[in-house]
């Protein structure tokens, strides 16, 4: 009766009809049928099988590699979008997976849709710094609601002197503080080889005179 019964299951997931192979991921198990069910999700010639294993399983690496390798458009959109219920805590997914996925996850358009709705401070900077986009880190800083401290950290990073300027007219408080004092130490850096300059002349100019008032 045993035999009968997964003999049953294997014929069914290998037939040829599409019908039947769907019966057969609502009947397979999750603990005994589990690499059936991974090989459909990944192999099967039809897409509703692959996405009716995939939803089965139901494992965010799996969408991740759905996402990454499927060849249909289709369930790599699904995908996309399952990915980014879990990012966005829609489903449950631990910060040490939604962490190990921004490292790795070189889908920069798919990591600016979840950018600012992360809800955990460390991954939306942490995903800021993968994207490496001024635009995204300006909005950070002035259109974001990352706390106060964090936007410190991000101008702190700001170099380029046109957006600082940019910042000086959108930002107040401490923010517009630290911007105006990274632009007046960037002035200050900039008039120091000068006034160095002027020094050194003024310098040999005095030597030559009293060089010259010895002679």
């Amino acid at each position: 009766m045993i035999f009968k019964k997964l003999f049953g299951k294997k014929k069914k997931w290998l037939s040829e009809k599409v019908s039947e192979r769907l019966a057969a991921v609502a009947e397979l198990d999750l603990v005994n049928d589990k690499p059936v069910l991974h090989e459909l999700a990944f192999n099967d010639g039809d897409d509703k099988v692959r996405r009716a294993s995939l939803e089965k399983l139901n494992e965010f690496s799996l969408w991740w590699q759905a996402f990454k390798n499927d060849v249909s458009d289709a369930i790599q959109r699904y995908a996309e979008k399952i990915i980014i219920e879990y990012l966005t805590g829609k489903r449950e997914l631990e910060t040490r997976l939604k962490q190990q996925f921004i490292e790795e996850c070189n889908k920069t358009q798919l990591l600016e849709q979840v950018v600012f709705e992360l809800q955990d401070e460390t991954l939306t900077l942490a995903t800021l710094q993968r994207i490496n986009k001024d635009n995204l880190t300006l909005k950070a800083i002035t259109d974001s609601q990352l706390p106060e401290s964090a936007k410190l950290q991000l101008l702190a990073n700001i170099d380029d002197n046109n957006q600082l300027k940019k910042l000086t007219k959108k930002l107040k408080g401490e923010l517009l503080t630290a911007a105006e004092n990274k632009l007046l130490q960037q002035k200050q850096a900039a008039e120091k080889p000068v006034k160095l300059e002027k020094q050194s002349r003024l310098l040999l100019a005095q030597l030559n005179a009293l060089k010259e008032k010895s002679d």
